[in-house]
């Protein structure tokens, strides 16, 4: 299907395996691409179909284990292929994901232009695109109704109204007629198709059973007895998460609950608070805010990284008092500063799950609130908002997350690791313990 061509085409060398046979990755394979504003984690896993052996059985938990630790598929069409059974297959089983899924049409540079059609479904097409000509003006369609598309369907359907080749599509749904964008024209034939569906064929006959061949059993047999040999790292996931991992190391559960509507006109919980003070010293300019505090609260509030609520609650009292200690006086003087540092690392497996076999790897992905250098040293800043009694107890808490920030660092820096920081703004005191690698 081309798969592995694609991953070397994305990373631009070589990693996996090109060939004309069907089901040649037998392994989900890892793929890393980093350029200057981002790092993007690639898993090019074995061909989804019907298993019909062991190995295919193997294969498809492959799969299954892929599509549980991303973020989204992209899933590669052979366009010159009728859809059939093979096809229905791979749909069913994505639906079931919930991810987004973004269809890649290969070979289509092999088809007549006209063979590629732009298909969507409602169950009143007419209705739809009466709805959405409403919202239409001569600048075209508004931010909002593009925001607030239920699929990408409509998406289609608003070109549609507005492309050169949509007059009686226009007409038909009472859309401006200056609605019209002539650049970069390509002709699109547009119409709505009524679906009839077919007649129900009648179920035939069932042959009748032919007696066993115990010779084929007894060779297949043979042939499936197959030993996986890391059958101890199938349990091992291929991406986990830094704060997730964490809780489910130290035995804590975060427990967030849905706030009622009735209770939003009496003002912002206490964890509400916290969590707008905690997202203040995520995304605040430090210097900015020990010369004015107020007016780098509002330039948050303005850049939409605060609500208007959040803003209005921010204790600045807090926020000051880290600024004057010991600890904010070093992130003030530092050369280098970063906040909400987010990272993708590979980290030993025995990391993630505690036993592991050795030599195994897993991805982990997390973000550091802050991080800045000192003396060729990368120091880890972790704000908690916590109402604790003592910074041991956010130590016993947070102790397991601050280690595996401490690895990743080390690894997506290439700065060594000296300190692991607790600061809680609600005692307004530090806490800091040297890093030390364990693996």
């Amino acid at each position: 299907m081309g798969k592995s061509s694609l991953l070397n085409a994305l990373l631009g060398e070589k990693i996996a395996i090109v060939t004309d046979k069907p089901q040649t990755t037998r392994n989900t394979i890892r793929g890393i691409y980093n350029d200057a504003t981002m790092q993007a984690v690639f898993l090019d896993t074995p061909g989804v179909h019907k298993p019909k052996f062991k190995l295919g059985e193997r294969m498809m938990d492959c799969v299954s284990d892929a599509l549980e630790g991303c973020d989204l598929v992209l899933y590669l069409s052979d366009v010159g292929e009728e859809f059939g059974a093979g096809e229905e297959f791979i749909l069913n089983m994505l639906a079931k994901t919930q991810l987004p899924v973004f269809l890649l049409l290969n070979k289509a540079d092999i088809l007549p232009k006209e063979k590629l059609l732009l298909v969507g479904s409602w169950e009143d097409p007419e209705r739809t695109a009466e709805k959405l000509a409403l919202e239409l003006t001569e600048a075209g369609p508004a931010p909002y109704t593009v925001r607030r598309a239920k699929n990408a369907a409509q998406w289609l359907l608003l070109c549609a109204l507005c492309h050169p080749d949509g007059g009686d599509l226009r007409r038909a749904a009472g859309a401006p007629a200056g609605c019209v964008f002539w650049q970069d024209y390509t002709p699109w034939i547009i119409h709505f198709s009524q679906y009839q569906p077919g007649e129900e064929a009648l179920p035939q006959e069932a042959p009748a059973p032919q007696p066993p061949d115990w010779q084929l059993y007894r060779r297949l047999r043979q042939q499936i007895a197959f030993a996986y040999p890391h059958q101890e790292a199938v349990g091992i996931p291929a991406k986990v998460a830094a704060s997730k991992l964490a809780a489910e190391q130290d035995g804590s559960r975060d427990i967030t609950l849905s706030r009622p509507a009735w209770l939003g006109e009496q003002g912002m919980t206490p964890a509400e608070r916290g969590t707008a003070l905690h997202a203040f010293m995520q995304f605040a300019d430090f210097a900015a805010a020990r010369r004015d505090l107020e007016k780098e609260r509002d330039r948050l509030v303005a850049q939409a990284l605060l609500t208007p609520e959040q803003g209005a609650v921010v204790d600045l009292r807090r926020v000051r008092k880290f600024l004057e200690s010991p600890l904010g006086q070093r992130v003030l003087r530092s050369p280098q500063v970063e906040k909400e540092r987010r990272f993708t690392a590979v980290i030993p497996a025995a990391l993630a799950r505690p036993g592991a076999a050795g030599g195994e790897e897993v991805i982990l992905q997390g973000a550091v609130d802050c991080t800045f250098v000192e003396d060729g040293r990368l120091h880890i800043i972790d704000f908690k908002t916590d109402r604790v009694q003592t910074m041991e107890e956010l130590w016993q808490r947070y102790q397991a997350q601050l280690q595996l920030y401490g690895y990743a660092m080390e690894e997506v820096s290439g700065l060594p690791v000296g300190q692991l920081v607790l600061y809680s703004t609600w005692l307004g005191q530090a806490s800091a313990r040297d890093y030390e690698k364990s693996y």
